[in-house]
């Protein structure tokens, strides 16, 4: 039975049998695989700690029937500041949850690994978690190909800067339309405004976690943004994030974390 170990983020887990859980490992080499944790279930296992959502760790896994195996694990970072904060901890969920949504089994993609680890790492000493974690979902998206059109309208491709109306939205053509073909459009659609436009393109001029950190967007375009989000993952994968309804639901700005 071929044996292998790597490096990895647990994206989620769910109970498998009576003991056992089933992990979603995300690694920077053999992208997301499936990994049943025999026993994890169980208090005294020394797998039931290292294998719950946002634990990196070091596994030595092996091919099992269905699943990789989880022989062996060493927790390298669970994030505790994190793990102590309902708003921190809501938005690392989600970046998780979006990245499970968004990438295949057994797909490697360490560019993608390394900005989900980074951000994370940034998130807990961030001033502005929303700030943050709205450019890094743009970014997932960018990288999964799941990236909606902004900059040429999604019907007659006609740049955006080079119309006077007020484009739109539309989160099942995959984007924004001109003003002209929103007129004959019957799908819903979110006015596109010009602050919104120039938000979007200062996130997508944004290179690297780091760059993001110090990022801030203003409080009256986060709302927007997260509505943007929300109804293009809707559109593209047919079903609300389970992380995003529970995000409206704290009604961050109520809160004065967004």
């Amino acid at each position: 039975m071929a044996s292998f170990s790597a490096r990895g983020l647990i994206l989620k887990r769910y109970p498998l049998g009576e003991k056992d859980k089933l992990c979603i490992l995300f690694t920077h080499t053999y992208g997301k695989l499936r990994v049943s944790a025999r026993g994890a279930r169980q208090s005294s296992s020394k797998l039931a700690g290292v294998s719950e959502p946002m634990v990196i760790l070091d596994a030595h896994l092996h091919q099992g029937t269905t699943f990789q195996v989880l022989a062996q694990a060493e927790a390298i970072e669970t994030f505790p500041v994190i793990k102590t904060d309902i708003v921190l901890i809501s938005y690392a969920m989600f970046l998780l949850e979006l990245v499970d949504r968004l990438t295949e089994d057994e797909d490697p993609a360490p560019d993608l690994y390394e900005l989900l680890v980074r951000t994370l790492y940034l998130l807990g000493a961030s001033r502005d978690p929303a700030s943050l974690v709205l450019a890094a979902q743009w970014h997932v998206l960018h990288l999964t190909g799941y990236m909606p059109r902004i900059r040429e309208c999604c019907m007659c491709d006609t740049r955006l800067d080079a119309t006077a109306g007020l484009p739109f939205y539309a989160a099942h053509r995959g984007g924004v339309i001109c003003h002209r073909c929103a007129d004959g459009y019957r799908g819903e659609t979110l006015a596109f405004t010009r602050p919104l436009q120039s938000v979007l393109h200062a996130i997508g001029d944004l290179m690297t976690p780091a760059d993001w950190s110090s990022f801030t967007v203003e409080e009256a375009l986060k709302p927007m943004l997260w509505q943007l989000v929300r109804s293009h993952m809707k559109a593209m994968t047919d079903r609300d994030l389970k992380t995003m309804v529970f995000l409206d639901a704290l009604r961050f700005d109520a809160i004065g974390k967004v």
